[in-house]
């Protein structure tokens, strides 16, 4: 933290003090002291100018101190305690800044080949800011998570450097804005609440919302021209390096290239990571653009059973909220669809074809050709009770559907009850549940 001038000079004028107080003293031990220093603090003779005019000065110092002793008493040290208070509360709010400013760093430089660290980076390393496009490209990296310089795990990640540069943007400036308007804001050290409120005005972390136009900006009678953003980027590194100072965990990450296979392998996940939480928060078209690298999952048992599990996700997110959550139904339908193409076991086949007809039960758009499938399941003794009765509720048979779930045990009825097929059934024989746990689609 830099020392203000208001300190330097009551710094200034406690030395004085002390020194006007020290030469007015009786105090003999100056002979001890080498003579042009014993001069300094020699003391005037009684009824002299010079003594009236130190005497004069001595009162004053005197004064200066008792005042300077109060206020250290009275206000300074109960300000700091109420500083050091407010950190206690802010602290975790500077903690998400730190971590966020960290995020977008690393992701600046992976872009730009920088291979660094933050602290050491200079401004002259940074040239490739000035011509670099921040478009919406879909990057994918191995990312190491770092504490206090100690690597905590490392994890296949993808991320876009637009959408994840203005997301972790926003999220600084949030957290500022609630710092700021906390009831203790006015007890925050004034050294961090400038620093907060020069990040939040820095240049680079406001033009941030300008990356989709490709850095461009147009000016009558010249061409686009290139917004250097190399010094604004360097500033907000020198912003993270003042918060790393204060007493905070210093979190870290360190970005590597995946391999195709890697980038493949991480596509693959993300589908499968797809679940309610998910569905719930994030926007359409995150969710759209995992979805759409379905098509390249290899089906098989162990797979079909982890997809199966998203899609009934994707029912029981739109079962909860039908207006909030309508754009489900597609999502599922395009899931569904995709299952129906395994030809695996007979089972899968028959579970791909109900939960297809289910989606389509909800959209409304099923036909009686569609219902084949289901009622060649009913005519089939053989199969599952489970099968049988979720094709009988998709052909509204409530009458038959309610003979075979009443010869269910009980832990059987449970589970029917909470499988987004039981949902279908008009006035069933016991009450759906919509919270139920998670399917198990991490298997």
């Amino acid at each position: 933290m830099k020392i203000h001038k208001k300190s330097i000079i009551l710094i200034i004028l406690t030395i004085c003090s002390m020194f006007c107080v020290l030469k007015f003293s009786k105090i003999t031990m100056w002979t001890m002291l080498p003579e042009w220093l014993s001069n300094i603090f020699e003391r005037p003779s009684i009824g002299t100018n010079e003594y009236e005019i130190w005497s004069l000065i001595d009162n004053l110092s005197l004064a200066y101190i008792a005042s300077l002793i109060f206020y250290i008493v009275v206000e300074y040290i109960p300000k700091k305690e109420k500083e050091k208070k407010a950190f206690a509360v802010i602290s975790s709010n500077l903690q998400s800044i730190y971590d966020n400013l960290s995020y977008i760093i690393r992701v600046i430089t992976f872009e730009i080949g920088l291979e660094k660290n933050i602290s050491d980076i200079e401004l002259a390393d940074l040239e490739k800011v000035k011509n670099i496009i921040f478009d919406s490209t879909t990057k994918y990296a191995d990312i190491t998570h770092v504490k206090n310089n100690e690597d905590l795990n490392v994890k296949g990640f993808s991320y876009n450097v637009l959408d994840d540069s203005k997301l972790h943007g926003n999220s600084i400036t949030k957290n500022i804005d609630d710092i700021f308007s906390l009831q203790i804001a006015g007890n925050i050290n004034e050294d961090i609440v400038e620093l907060l409120s020069n990040l939040k005005k820095s240049r680079f972390l406001s033009m941030m919302s300008y990356f989709e136009h490709q850095n461009t900006r147009r000016i009558p009678g010249r061409k686009n021209e290139i917004l250097f953003y190399d010094k604004s980027f360097y500033e907000l590194i020198q912003y993270r390096e003042a918060i790393g100072k204060l007493k905070i965990d210093l979190l870290d990450y360190r970005f590597e290239k995946m391999t195709d296979d890697q980038i493949s392998r991480e596509r693959e996940e993300r589908v499968y990571w797809l679940g309610r939480s998910y569905f719930m928060r994030m926007p359409i078209e995150k969710i759209q653009g995992s979805i759409s690298y379905m098509p390249n999952i290899v089906l098989n048992e162990a797979s079909f059973s982890r997809l199966n599990g998203v899609l009934l996700e994707a029912l029981v997110t739109y079962d909860i909220d039908n207006e909030q959550y309508k754009h489900m139904l597609p999502i599922a339908r395009s899931i569904a669809e995709y299952l129906c193409s395994f030809n695996g076991s007979e089972d899968c086949i028959d579970i791909a074809c109900l939960n297809y007809l289910q989606v389509l039960r909800r959209m409304g758009t099923i036909t009686k050709k569609d219902m084949i499938g289901a009622r060649q399941i009913i005519a089939d003794t053989n199969k599952s009770k489970f099968l049988r009765l979720g094709a009988l509720i998709i052909v509204r048979n409530f009458a038959e559907a309610k003979n075979v779930f009443d010869s269910l045990d009980d832990n059987q009825k449970f589970q029917v009850v909470s499988m987004p097929i039981y949902r279908l059934w008009n006035n069933p024989p016991l009450p759906a549940n919509l919270e139920q746990p998670d399917f198990n689609i991490y298997e």
